[in-house]
Formats: structure tokens, sequence, C-alpha cells
């Protein structure tokens, strides 16, 4: 039997944890996540609301992004699921509905 291995992406949910910063009071646009967490906007903007676009994520600018941009506490971050950061996104025919 010659089955292939699964293949996919994963796209940040970048525009939904702008959603959840907003309703805890937090960073209102992205401009103020760039400013909070030292990342550059160009990169916050795709995070937000160009997820498309994203091609791979720098662990210390997601951190920063989540933690000091976002207003999560590490406690938070440690606690949320992998999916409620990244959506998933098979390849056609490997596990796509």
């Amino acid at each position: 039997m010659n089955k292939k291995m699964p293949t996919g992406t994963f796209r940040l949910k970048g525009s939904k944890l702008m959603d959840l910063s907003r309703e805890r009071g937090n960073a209102k646009n992205p401009h103020q996540v760039a400013m909070r967490s030292g990342v550059s906007y160009p990169t916050i903007h795709r995070y937000i609301e160009k997820p498309e676009e994203v091609e791979a994520v720098m662990l210390r600018a997601l951190w920063g992004f989540l933690v000091d941009g976002i207003g999560l506490s590490p406690e938070d971050v440690a606690s949320m699921d992998f999916g409620d950061i990244f959506e998933p996104l098979p390849d056609s025919g490997n596990g796509a509905e």
C-alpha cells in the first residue's frame, strides 16, 4: 500500500485574537498591538488583517503579539489550545472536507 502522508498548513487566527484584545480592554487596533509588542507594524498587520499571507511565524514575535500586544498573560497563553491560535488548513484530499 502506497499511502501519502497528509499535508497542510496552519493559519494564525489574528483577527479573533484582536477581538479578544478589544473585549478585554487592551489594544484596540493593530497599531497599538505593534507599539505594545515591539513587533513591526507590517508583521502585526499581516497577522491580523492578512493571515493568508503569513508563511512563517517567529516564536519571539508570536510571544510579543500574544502577551505584550494582545495583553494575554503567560498563564492565559499556556492554557490555550493550539486551535485557539491557529486554524488547520489541510491540503485537498488529505483530510480536507
